[in-house]
């Protein structure tokens, strides 16, 4: 058994060598990088310098997502085939950030979609 893993270890020492492989990891490296930095973009830009929720002010950025004002972005997505998450940040930019779009932690976003309204436009 003990031979066999070394066999194993061995041969993947090897094919990690392979330049196809290395490419492969690079090029998975860097898009994880670029698709986080127009993730950045995008919130910066509808958010400004200091990015934060329109509804609580939640300032943690890894809590924040995008929101269609008019509450039609399930609509919207399907009618110009976008998926979520990086095809929209690239619909955003490509579009020079349109209006119509808000910054909203994932909780008041949540809140918005399920009640029509997040709790904390009821209290204010």
């Amino acid at each position: 058994m003990a031979v066999d893993n070394q066999k194993k270890e061995a041969y993947m020492k090897e094919y990690r060598k392979r330049p196809a492989v290395k490419a492969r990891r690079l090029e998975k490296r860097w898009d994880k990088l670029y698709r986080k930095h127009l993730r950045e973009r995008v919130l910066f830009a509808y958010g400004g310098e200091f990015p934060k929720c329109s509804c609580c002010s939640e300032g943690d950025t890894r809590f924040l997502t995008i929101d269609h004002v008019d509450g039609n972005g399930n609509i919207e997505r399907k009618e110009k085939g976008l998926k979520s998450g990086y095809h929209t940040y690239k619909y955003l930019e490509d579009n020079n950030f349109p209006l119509g779009y808000q910054l909203l932690c994932f909780n008041c976003n949540q809140a918005k979609y399920i009640y029509g309204v997040c709790p904390h436009k009821n209290h204010a």
